[in-house]
């Protein structure tokens, strides 16, 4: 399975949602649903019984200025990328580009923006039911056995002016979050104009690209700014190509166990 959203798509699925604590934020669905979007529109979480129509789930929160999303967990494993805005998650700074990564059963947070918000894509290969608040559920993680709390948060990186990836004559690729055994790992991807970008989905238990900077041709269409792409691990080996004015991405790959 290969899923491809431009940012425009994503758009059209924008939902106003407030978290239990009173924080505000923009939902914009690019794959599956979430629970943010289900409470907007005003469905229970249970209305997504079929699992297989709702993964992988891939959405964009922008959080409003000076608003806290209280610690949390999900039942799943994920990654945001923080594209936008100012603030922290737990003791990091946001600024610029910033990968985050979270396994099942793994509290993180708060999420707390600056004066501008904090936009961030959240990204995950199966179906949540939604945010797990704490300190209310921790009750359910002590009584978790052998439970690993893992989570990792990049160091923030500077999103690449237009003009210095249309000048690039070669593919940089750089490790954000470093490579495990399991096929967890992040990546930062910049390439000039037409440059080939090959992968292989059967390294992950799920692989997506967002894109930073620039845009990706596909088919006929070249998909810029906000574009995400998903890959399940059933895929054979792919190519892509950089459009016109090149491209910088976030590669990440997610955990078989």
């Amino acid at each position: 399975m290969i899923l491809k959203v431009s940012k425009e798509q994503a758009a059209l699925r924008r939902q106003r949602y407030v978290t239990p604590s009173g924080a505000e934020a923009y939902v914009s669905t690019y794959m599956g649903s979430n629970a943010m979007e289900l409470a907007a529109i005003g469905k229970p979480k249970n209305s997504m019984a079929d699992r297989a129509t709702t993964a992988p789930m891939a959405y964009l929160v922008e959080q409003s200025a000076g608003s806290t999303v209280e610690p949390h967990f999900h039942q799943v494993d994920q990654f945001q990328i923080f594209t936008g805005g100012s603030g922290h998650i737990g003791t990091h700074a946001l600024k610029g580009v910033t990968v985050h990564y979270a396994g099942a059963h793994s509290p993180y947070g708060p999420i707390v923006a600056g004066p501008s918000g904090v936009q961030y894509m959240t990204l995950r290969r199966n179906w949540d039911p939604g945010a797990q608040w704490m300190p209310g559920a921790a009750a359910t993680l002590r009584e978790m056995p052998d439970r690993q709390h893992v989570a990792y948060t990049s160091t923030p990186m500077s999103r690449s002016a237009a003009a210095h990836i249309s000048a690039l004559k070669c593919t940089v690729v750089t490790e954000v979050i470093p490579s495990q055994s399991n096929g967890l790992g992040a990546w930062m991807v910049q390439a000039g104009p037409g440059a080939a970008l090959q992968d292989n989905p059967a390294l992950s238990n799920g692989l997506f690209w967002y894109v930073l900077t620039g845009g990706l041709q596909s088919d006929d269409s070249t998909l810029g700014e906000g574009a995400c792409f998903f890959f399940s691990h059933e895929e054979p080996p792919f190519e892509f190509h950089a459009g016109a004015q090149g491209v910088e991405l976030v590669r990440v790959q997610l955990p078989w166990v």
